[in-house]
């Protein structure tokens, strides 16, 4: 199998469960440490979360023969709507020096923000450099130490990345 594909499949996981961890956050389902408290055990136990297209994974094991193959089910047809992109960077950028970054990440994040940019300045956008470029900065905002101020644009940005 080839390592792209294995890579693309995992960073979707890791993207669906993502969404899954912000949506037990925005459920008070929060937890401390590895720990819950019986009341957010009770609650998660009724939601249902489902991570589709991720991909298959067959003749997964353990053992001196253990294979593994994998086949992706890309869920690319959304375009990029440039409006909402800009009105997402124009509330990002006032608050960027502000909402907690490590330095390296808002440092990033700022370069994320100029490539956004400056595809926006383009007649025609780039739909997959967009994504991924948005994509990038909904993780680092993840990141923030103010999650009370970042989470509602890590919402539009998985509004825009959603079909």
């Amino acid at each position: 199998m080839d390592k792209a594909n294995l890579k693309a499949i995992l960073d979707e996981d890791r993207h669906k469960i993502l969404d899954w961890t912000i949506e037990l956050e925005r459920n008070g389902i929060k937890g401390e440490g590895m720990s819950f408290p019986q009341e957010q055990i009770d609650r998660g136990k009724h939601l249902t979360i489902t991570i589709n297209n991720s991909g298959h994974m067959n003749g997964f094991g353990f053992g001196d023969n253990a294979t593994i193959s994998a086949n992706q089910i890309t869920k690319s047809n959304v375009t990029m709507d440039a409006n909402k992109v800009n009105e997402i960077l124009s509330q990002l950028e006032p608050i960027i020096n502000h909402i907690g970054l490590e330095e390296e990440n808002r440092r990033e994040a700022e370069k994320t923000i100029i490539e956004l940019r400056q595809e926006l300045d383009k007649s025609i956008l780039d739909d997959g450099k967009c994504k991924s470029n948005l994509d990038f900065l909904k993780e680092i905002l993840i990141q923030a130490g103010a999650p009370l101020i970042t989470n509602g644009l890590v919402q539009a940005i998985q509004g825009l990345l959603s079909p």
